[in-house]
């Protein structure tokens, strides 16, 4: 069953200062998109991490990858990164 929650005395505060239930839903909400999000074509990761947008290339079997989320990250690290980007929860 979807969750209802009014926005306007939660957005007028820090996220420190949001109420817990609220905290919580909008970590959950923001990892779970983030980890689906449809990375853009500009794509390019570093770092030593590497990508090949387009496998078999030269091939009749040749296609371009269209990565979506992350996989650098579990969804319990994602919901750490959000509450970091947040500034609530635990600190680093």
């Amino acid at each position: 069953m979807p969750v209802t929650i009014n926005l306007k005395p939660v957005l007028s505060v820090p996220p420190a200062d949001w109420p817990p239930e609220y905290q919580q839903f909008m970590v959950k909400t923001m990892a779970e998109r983030f980890l689906t999000w449809h990375l853009p074509g500009t794509f390019s990761p570093d770092g030593g991490i590497s990508f090949q947008k387009v496998s078999v290339a030269g091939t009749h079997h040749e296609y371009e990858n269209k990565p979506v989320g992350t996989n650098l990250f579990t969804y319990t690290e994602a919901e750490q990164m959000i509450r970091h980007m947040l500034g609530i929860g635990k600190p680093d």
